[in-house]
């Protein structure tokens, strides 16, 4: 039987038991069971954040509301992105929740060529990056990304396309997420 996305509501404690959707062959020393996810996967969380933007999803820090609700943060919109492209495989979120730092500490691995969906650790401090996004594109001298963020002064309230210029010191690093293996 396939499982689909609607069929698991996604509550931050349930968010460890569901399953992912095509991982790489990526292993992390630290954990055997940790495997670097796939592009499948990471394109289709990219997926799930346009669906966000579409929603005119609104930023909440904290927030980690699903597709129907309207309020998430930077962090809350990549675990629920990458929840729901995880929801059809054999793998799993190894956290319910994560704050960016823990993404850019134990969740993810560097890569120096992001692909669609990756993560974008972004910030003041190269060694404590303090925002999160999903990787569009790089084009033109811009990188493009989808993130959760609250700017009144740039008119920014929720999940919205963006981009920096390439070289921006904003954008720290890029890394693929780890799920675990059932």
């Amino acid at each position: 039987m396939k499982k689909t996305c609607s069929r698991y509501p996604l509550f931050p404690a349930m968010l460890s038991m569901l399953f992912a959707w095509g991982c790489g062959s990526g292993i992390s020393a630290a954990n055997p069971e940790l495997a670097a996810c796939s592009g499948a996967v990471a394109e289709r969380a990219l997926q799930y954040a346009h669906q966000y933007v579409s929603a005119e999803t609104e930023y909440e820090y904290g927030g980690q509301d699903p597709l129907r609700a309207i309020k998430i943060d930077c962090s809350g919109l990549v675990v629920n992105c990458y929840a729901y492209a995880a929801a059809d495989a054999g793998y799993r979120l190894p956290f319910g929740d994560a704050a960016v730092i823990d993404f850019f500490t134990r969740w993810s691995v560097p890569a120096d060529k992001p692909r669609p969906g990756d993560l974008i650790f972004m910030g003041d401090d190269p060694s404590r990056p303090s925002h999160i996004a999903l990787f569009v594109t790089e084009e033109s001298g811009e990188i493009f990304f989808i993130d959760a963020t609250y700017q009144p002064e740039n008119s920014i309230n929720g999940v919205s396309l963006r981009s920096y210029p390439a070289g921006d010191s904003r954008v720290l690093s890029f890394g693929i997420i780890l799920l675990l293996g059932d």
